[in-house]
């Protein structure tokens, strides 16, 4: 495998575009809104900037510290929920591409790749099932 290093031209061929993206994109909007945090609301939609700390020191306004406590309990909430319901799923995915023998022994799976699937997707009561349930939902409207 050849080095990088060596063949810096194709590593920045490919590295300029996602770069140039995220600076235009992320690092630019941020540092805008950096600026524009140490100024004085000067007119509808003007801001003045004056240096000034004002807007870091009304963090602790009770209004900020509730709104920031439910972004909070939000945000752990829709996590944990997120976990309880994406975990199964993903490990349902993963054991799919394994073949358990009858024992469930799970040290004696063995890899089995797209076989499952394709086993699955070959039989003759999947595609009857799978045409009856789509029958079923477009005829049923």
């Amino acid at each position: 495998m050849e080095n990088w290093r060596e063949h810096r031209g194709p590593f920045w061929l490919l590295a300029l575009p996602g770069s140039l993206w995220l600076l235009a994109f992320f690092v630019v909007p941020l540092g805008l809104i950096w600026i524009l945090s140490f100024g004085e609301k000067a007119g509808l939609v003007d801001v003045e900037i004056t240096g000034t700390l004002a807007n870091y020191a009304r963090i602790t306004d009770p209004v900020y510290l509730q709104i920031f406590w439910k972004t909070l309990w939000i945000s752990v909430l829709s996590t944990l929920l997120c976990l309880v319901i994406a975990y199964p799923i993903y490990y349902t995915i993963h054991l799919s591409f394994f073949s358990t023998p009858p024992s469930l022994a799970m040290a004696d799976k063995v890899f089995a790749g797209f076989d499952n699937y394709v086993r699955v997707l070959q039989s003759s009561s999947f595609q009857e099932t799978t045409f009856n349930t789509l029958e079923w939902t477009f005829y049923s409207t």
